[in-house]
């Protein structure tokens, strides 16, 4: 039973990555070096993690962490506590800490992040990382060759503030400028996820082509400040019109050609920025679903446990526990009730979902008897909008030149959705639009072979090239005097 929304994984630790890493000091470099172990998350589940740790005899310490299992390295330890043999690592970035003592070659500790249980791990001193990082071909060497700036803005309404890299080509100018919205759950300004960080590939070659682009992280992540869990799609909308606002008053942006380039839940984020606000230019959906949430979840569920080789019988029972939850939340309106609803419906699925396999039930993430606290999620305000709105009715609103993508291997956002996103478009009187399936790609729009979402982090490609052309030639277009 899928969790987490259009982003579909294991989301047991949240890791996000960031270029900057501060250096702070202590004593004993007793700690520096290779550590790596496994975390004990729960009975069923573990995860591979290491720690680089640099520094000592005198010099600043600095640090990384590697979640090897969710492919997401290189997120950076910004403090190194050492006191007497115990040690802490703190990585701010997921809002996480190590914790443990120090015995000759190990550290037993946990690790700590939110308001979870402690997740036991012994860390073991190696020589060299016990594992491959994958090669990311398409990620930038510095020094680039273009400008770069760290810049922070302020969402008012919101009271938080956002902050992100802006680029633009080297040269004194004004020049047209893409914002770009990250998909579901929170994200850094990179949108680091299965290994690849899709922004930075992204930014990096549409400045490249001769355009400013912001990217920054959500609401409450990395360096920003706010209340990510509590922010709707309408909220995290109100951030984007907060940079549109700041590129506005920038003398090397061009005011009138501001648009948005969004990623699967960030590709419905742009339209209802975009109903939100005139200043906007044009808008890119990047796999954006035109269908409610909880329909996605349906579709996504379907698509992904049959590429896992899940039997159909099993999906199907899958398919009654999730419409068990979403249907009475949409009908019935008091939490309370809707749960004792939930509950006394999960009881009649029980048995079903007892007759499925041990394997299957893991899969899918069904309990066996099913736990209604699971519901739960669903029901919180923020999340009764989120999964139930629909995105439609903010597409016939969108008036400005619009561009919609998904792969045709998409199994997270299905290609049905295009005909959706163009039926709507043509309703808002909007005939400046384009819809394209894109051929043999994925839901990060790599070219990819199996086309399962393990496969994401084992494709070197971040991005096909020839999303990125088609991106490229269609905001040259869009953006050239007089407009398309």
């Amino acid at each position: 039973m899928v969790k987490s929304g259009s982003s579909f994984a294991i989301t047991i630790l949240v890791i996000f990555s960031s270029f900057n890493s501060v250096l702070f000091s202590q004593q004993d470099s007793q700690v520096a070096g290779i550590w790596a172990g496994r975390a004990v998350i729960n009975a069923d589940i573990s995860l591979n993690v290491a720690f680089e740790i640099f520094g000592g005899d005198g010099q600043s310490f600095s640090g990384l962490m590697h979640s090897v299992d969710q492919k997401a390295f290189d997120i950076p330890v910004k403090e190194v506590i050492i006191k007497d043999n115990a040690v802490r690592f703190l990585i701010p970035n997921i809002k996480a800490e190590f914790s443990g003592e120090i015995k000759g070659d190990s550290i037993a500790g946990a690790i700590i992040q939110g308001k979870n249980k402690p997740w036991p791990v012994t860390l073991a001193r190696y020589s060299k990382l016990p594992f491959d990082k994958p090669g990311r071909p398409q990620e930038p060497s510095r020094p680039l060759p273009y400008f770069e700036e760290n810049i922070t803005y302020e969402n008012r309404s919101a009271g938080a503030n956002i902050a992100g890299t802006f680029t633009r080509p080297p040269a004194e100018g004004q020049y047209p400028a893409v914002i770009l919205i990250s998909g579901s759950g929170p994200n850094d300004r990179d949108e680091s996820i299965f290994g690849h960080k899709i922004f930075l590939v992204l930014s990096d070659q549409l400045t490249r082509a001769g355009f400013a682009v912001l990217r920054v992280d959500d609401r409450g992540v990395g360096e920003s400040t706010g209340n990510f869990p509590s922010a709707t799609v309408t909220d995290l909308a109100s951030d984007v019109i907060a940079g549109v606002e700041y590129l506005k008053t920038r003398p090397d942006v061009s005011r009138k050609k501001i648009g948005l380039l969004g990623h699967s839940l960030g590709g419905e984020i742009a339209p209802v920025a975009a109903s939100m606000s005139k200043d906007v230019a044009f808008v890119i959906m990047m796999a954006g679903a035109a269908k409610p949430l909880y329909q996605v979840i349906y579709e996504q569920c379907d698509a992904i446990f049959t590429s896992m080789g899940i039997s159909k019988e099993a999906i199907d029972v899958n398919r009654k526990v999730l419409e068990a939850m979403y249907e009475t939340i949409i009908t019935e309106k008091d939490s309370a009730a809707a749960m004792n609803i939930i509950t006394r419906k999960f009881r009649e699925l029980d048995d079903e979902v007892a007759q499925l396999s041990e394997t299957e039930r893991k899969q899918m993430e069904l309990s066996s008897p099913l736990d209604p606290k699971d519901a739960e999620y669903y029901s919180r305000p923020t999340k009764r909008f989120d999964f139930f709105y629909d995105p439609a009715e903010y597409l016939r609103k969108v008036k400005c030149p619009v561009l919609a993508l998904i792969g045709s291997n998409d199994i997270q956002v299905l290609p049905s959705n295009l005909k959706v996103i163009e039926e709507n478009l043509r309703k808002a009187g909007n005939r400046n639009y384009k819809v394209m399936e894109m051929q043999g790609m994925n839901h990060l729009f790599q070219k990819c072979d199996l086309c399962t979402v393990e496969e994401y982090s084992k494709i070197e490609e971040t991005i096909s090239p020839e999303f990125i052309a088609v991106i490229t030639d269609w905001l040259r277009q869009v953006t050239a005097p007089g407009g398309k």
